[in-house]
């Protein structure tokens, strides 16, 4: 069966191979090429859509990006804008911090600065317009200061000093003879000199002057201590008024204190009288003493009370003159043996000497002196008479310490001349026993 066939396509093969090429050309005419043309226009539709679709989504992130960036771009642009206020605001904070600083190491002519502190020791020292940035600090004749700011206190000694329309952080401190405070403000302002006036504002008030004058607005408390108050129409004491004055202070009808604390002390115009200084125990110790001593001098050392009134009798500027001078040079000795150890006992030794005589010295001047005014009395009643009357004037006020003063001097001259004496007779009586040898 397949060979007839075969057999058959062979017999036929023309007309096969022309129904074949017919086919084919029917088929490339009508089905090949309007198929491709429509799978290439859809392809190319599709991919047109597709490409739309595409260009859209990107010109929407492009607008969304762009969009972004500007809200970064302002947000950024706020930041600077922010940060850079922030910067000229810290800026200009610490230019006003350093501006008192400054014009401080700018200081006035003639000034210096101890770290942020003014230092001005002049004669005449005039301070204006001037902000400190801690402490003035100023000593001179006169003092002016006016329409000055001080960050801490004004510290200011001085003859004349005024400080006018003028405000310190802490404190005004001024010492002199006439002191002004005029329309300036502190916390606590102090003065003391012969005359202190104040008027302005401040916190506590402390004024020791001998005319004080009061004419501001205190909020705190006023001390005070003057001869002489006056307070004016302007002032306003908030605290209490304390402190003491001579005479009834001047007080004027618009002035305000909260509380008047002031004691008046009355100072008596007369003298205290001579009697009433006289201490009648401490009189009678002395003349005790006294004539005690001058009755014991009498009694042990009768030769020496003799020879002390001759001595005083041939030369009274001598034996004074000689008195004073080895007094001198005695207390000199005595401090000069202290500086090296080894000498200091002898220096103590000394210094007890000498204590010794200031003690015995009135007793011992009474007796000389009886013997020396008295010659014909007997040594005992000389000695008592001038005890006694040795003894009031060493108890009396205003003479007693010259007569001590005159007595123990007396005995000091008395005591170095006779070492002086006993020197002399030791070395002569050494010269003779060298000869005689």
């Amino acid at each position: 069966m397949l060979d007839c066939l075969l057999s058959h396509i062979k017999s036929n093969r023309s007309r096969l191979v022309i129904a074949a090429l017919v086919l084919a050309a029917l088929v490339v005419a009508f089905g090949t090429t309007p198929l491709a043309y429509a799978d290439e226009e859809t392809t190319e539709t599709v991919a047109a859509t597709e490409t739309k679709a595409d260009d859209k989504d990107a010109t929407d992130d492009k607008n969304k990006d762009a969009k972004a960036d500007e809200k970064s771009t302002d947000a950024k642009a706020d930041e600077k804008s922010t940060v850079a206020e922030a910067e000229e605001a810290v800026a200009a904070a610490a230019e006003d911090q350093q501006a008192p600083a400054a014009k401080a190491k700018e200081g006035p002519k003639g000034s210096s600065l101890m770290g942020n502190d003014l230092l001005w020791a002049d004669r005449k020292i005039e301070l204006t317009e001037y902000k400190a940035a801690n402490d003035v600090i100023g000593a001179g004749e006169t003092i002016i200061v006016k329409d000055s700011n001080a960050a801490g206190s004004y510290r200011l000694s001085g003859r004349v000093i005024k400080l006018t329309n003028s405000k310190a952080g802490e404190a005004i401190t001024l010492a002199g003879q006439e002191l002004t405070v005029a329309d300036s403000t502190a916390n606590a302002i102090a003065l003391a000199g012969q005359t202190a006036s104040f008027s302005g504002v401040t916190g506590d008030l402390w004024i020791y002057a001998d005319k004080a004058v009061i004419d501001g607005l205190v909020t705190g408390d006023v001390h005070i201590a003057a001869n002489s108050i006056e307070i004016g129409e302007n002032a306003q004491i908030d605290g209490t008024l304390s402190g003491k004055t001579d005479s009834q202070p001047k007080i004027a009808d618009g002035a305000v204190i909260a509380e008047n604390k002031l004691e008046i002390v009355e100072t008596p115009d007369e003298p205290a009288d001579f009697m009433s200084a006289i201490d009648p125990i401490f009189l009678a110790v002395n003349v005790a003493s006294c004539l005690f001593i001058a009755l014991l001098a009498e009694w042990v050392a009768s030769d020496h009370t003799a020879g002390a009134g001759t001595l005083l009798k041939k030369s009274v500027g001598g034996y004074l003159g000689a008195a004073v001078l080895g007094t001198i040079v005695v207390l000199l000795l005595i401090v000069l043996l202290c500086v090296p150890i080894v000498t200091i006992p002898a220096s103590l030794a000394a210094l007890l000497a000498v204590c010794a005589i200031a003690l015995v010295s009135n007793g011992f001047t009474a007796a000389a002196l009886g013997r020396l005014i008295f010659p014909n009395m007997g040594r005992f009643k000389s000695a008592i008479l001038m005890g006694i009357l040795v003894g009031l004037l060493c108890g009396l006020p205003y003479v007693g310490a010259p007569v001590r003063g005159l007595a123990f001097l007396f005995m000091m001259g008395y005591a170095i001349r006779s070492l002086r004496v006993g020197m002399l007779q030791r070395r002569e009586e050494r010269n003779q026993e060298v000869v005689q040898f």
